[in-house]
């Protein structure tokens, strides 16, 4: 759950996070024949989050008037998945990072 809570001043207040250490993508998917290539393009379209996430912050402040966020009911389970998937890979950029000595 931690990996979907984006770094912001009210949560550094409270939160003592560490260094960044895995680069943060940021998506929209969905069917092969859906017409996305701009912001606008979301206008009457569904769009679901993670709730009280970044890129639930970050998409409510950009979205068109026409586009519906709509927050994942499932978030614990949404989270674990993304947690499962996504830690090994960001344990492993860490380790490799520190074996070519790569800073920051």
């Amino acid at each position: 759950m931690i990996s979907s809570l984006g770094k912001n001043p009210e949560r550094e207040a409270v939160i003592d996070f560490s260094a960044p250490y895995a680069p943060f993508y940021l998506g929209v998917f969905g069917p092969e024949d859906a017409a996305i290539a701009s912001l606008d393009d979301l206008s009457g379209q569904t769009i679901s989050v993670t709730r009280g996430s970044i890129e639930d912050i970050e998409l409510s402040n950009v979205a068109p008037k026409g586009a519906t966020i709509k927050p994942f009911l499932v978030y614990g389970f949404v989270a674990l998945g993304y947690f499962l998937l996504c830690y090994p890979l960001s344990l492993a950029a860490y380790r490799l990072e520190r074996r070519l000595n790569v800073t920051a």
